[in-house]
């Protein structure tokens, strides 16, 4: 959120979380509410449109594509409108044909406005991204719809072998008091 996909990248020098990876893929859910609170909405990168599910025990789902898998490792989720409408208990599933699905996460969210972050271990690359959710905060967990903002998938960028820093070194020069040159060089370190 607060990024352009185009323009931001890793988290860390030494190794982060990619950019949301829902980008060129189709979302799609068991349901919405109506077609301007559809599931796309929920991964358009726009915090002005949300979907809002049209009964309770929903799924959202992202299909990355043909030949396109994630070992995703990271969602972040951020809850629209009313926080009764807020997910309670929920799964994150991985699947490849879209029918058998291995429950990487089984939790639930906080109550709470502020964009929740989940990170879990997955080894596995998928072609699709579920979030299951049970209830929602309303009526006391009982719920009967429930809304998202913003949904974001992200894999895990490896370190790499060797970090380079750009160092200066600086030739004093005696007959003027100050320095003669600066020469640029390369420092690599192994991790």
């Amino acid at each position: 959120m607060g990024c352009n996909k185009k323009l931001c990248g890793y988290s860390s020098i030494l190794g982060g979380y990619s950019i949301d990876k829902c980008v060129d893929g189709i979302a799609s859910a068991d349901n919405s509410i109506d077609a301007g609170r559809n599931h796309d909405k929920a991964f358009d990168d726009n915090l002005l449109t949300t979907w809002v599910s049209a009964q309770e025990y929903n799924w959202l789902k992202y299909d990355f594509g043909v030949g396109v898998a994630h070992k995703f490792v990271r969602m972040t989720y951020i809850q629209s409108f009313d926080q009764d409408y807020c997910i309670q208990d929920y799964r994150i599933q991985g699947s490849n044909n879209n029918s058998d699905w291995d429950t990487l996460v089984d939790d639930r969210f906080i109550n709470t406005h502020d964009k929740q972050i989940i990170d879990f271990a997955n080894t596995i690359a998928y072609r699709y991204f579920r979030l299951f959710t049970d209830t929602s905060w309303q009526s006391g967990g009982a719920g009967t719809t429930i809304s998202a903002l913003e949904v974001e998938v992200m894999i895990r960028i490896p370190v790499e072998g060797k970090i380079r820093r750009i160092m200066l070194q600086l030739t004093p020069d005696v007959k003027n008091g100050g320095i003669a040159k600066t020469n640029m060089f390369n420092l690599a370190h192994n991790l």
